[in-house]
């Protein structure tokens, strides 16, 4: 019976012991278990999202912007606009720039086409066919002169009417320019200034004496009394004087169709300068006294509707088809154009000489005629 109580106590001794092993190892399991999870969990927060695929290697060219695609893209687009651009103001711009585009208005036959002139203080361009007979302009008057005459074979124009559709066209100019130029071919001409509203006759030939015109028609002087000639030219001159109430009413006098008569007879050609049409109505009352109309167009600055409405009033008092000239054209921007016209093409014609010849005297740039 003792026996087996010893026997008893050293197994549960033995229990025991290990029991507190085995707590022991599992303590110490546990407290193994713990660290390695703390250490894999700390391995996982460190390790990297992304891993290499391939080494990375320097771009030879951007992505991003496409270069090529946006420069080409932009090249048509800007292109669009300019084209939208230069068409717009085509439309916008309506000034007459072609003898073709005077004659769809209602126009006759262009004699001329006159560059513009810069005038200088001690150079005006009223010298311009005195002081350069050489050059451009010169020839543009000249080929003027000449087609004037040809107009009508048989009873060449001994009277000649000039005027314009608005101020500031090159009417005068061409009116003092015109009459200079066959008067230094050795005609006998007399230029009369019909516009007594703005007279100017007086300032460009240094006129002395302050009764022109009006003074005759009212017979308060002769007419040997107010002509003026030329020292230049030997250019007869009747200058304008202001003071008149009622211009038509002196133009269209008996005084002034006499007057007319007397001086047709008495020179090779009359050239008489009267004021725009669409100002005033001076010129109307003329033109049934004269032989031929000089109608002058400003080039590129005079809209369309007005010069079609200037010929349509010269068309109801009679004038149908008047002698057209185109004045002040930039030749170099007419070429431009690709206008068909002798304007064109006598650009290229003249020498470099009278071209330099002008610029010196005159500032001016290009010249040429065009005569049809």
């Amino acid at each position: 019976m003792l026996f087996r109580s010893n026997t008893a106590n050293t197994a549960e001794v033995k229990i025991r012991e290990l029991q507190r092993e085995a707590d022991s190892n599992k303590t110490l399991f546990e407290t193994f278990l713990n660290r390695f999870k703390e250490t894999t969990e700390q391995t996982d927060n460190q390790r990297a999202d992304a891993r290499v695929i391939s080494p990375a290697t320097p771009p030879q060219f951007p992505s991003y912007p496409r270069v090529r695609l946006t420069a080409f893209i932009g090249f048509f687009i800007s292109l669009f606009i300019a084209v939208s651009i230069a068409l717009l103001l085509e439309a916008l711009d309506n000034g007459v720039r072609s003898a073709e585009h005077l004659a769809q208005l209602g126009g006759g036959a262009v004699f001329a086409m006159i560059p513009s002139i810069k005038s200088r203080r001690n150079r005006p361009a009223e010298d311009c066919v005195v002081a350069a007979p050489t050059s451009t302009v010169s020839e543009a008057f000249r080929s003027l002169r000449v087609a004037i005459s040809l107009s009508n074979v048989d009873n060449p124009p001994k009277t000649v009417l000039i005027t314009s559709s608005v101020p500031s066209e090159g009417k005068t100019l061409t009116s003092i320019s015109l009459a200079r130029t066959a008067a230094l071919s050795g005609s006998n001409v007399i230029l009369i200034e019909a516009d007594m509203r703005r007279p100017r006759f007086r300032h460009v030939f240094g006129i002395p004496h302050k009764q022109g015109l009006v003074q005759v028609l009212t017979g308060e002087a002769s007419l040997s009394q107010i002509v003026f000639k030329d020292p230049k030219t030997n250019l007869y001159v009747i200058p304008a004087s202001g003071g008149a109430a009622n211009p038509p009413d002196l133009l269209r006098s008996a005084v002034m169709m006499h007057l007319l008569r007397d001086l047709r007879e008495k020179f090779d050609l009359v050239i008489i300068d009267t004021p725009p049409i669409m100002a005033v109505a001076d010129q109307r009352v003329l033109v049934p006294m004269v032989d031929k109309v000089v109608f002058v167009v400003k080039w590129q600055s005079i809209p369309a509707q007005v010069v079609a409405s200037s010929l349509r009033q010269l068309a109801e008092i009679g004038v149908r088809q008047p002698a057209c000239i185109l004045s002040q054209v930039n030749v170099k921007k007419h070429a431009r154009y690709g206008y068909g016209d002798y304007g064109y093409y006598y650009s290229r014609y003249r020498s470099e000489e009278h071209t330099s010849e002008l610029q010196s005297r005159f500032g001016i740039s290009y010249a040429v005629f065009c005569l049809k």
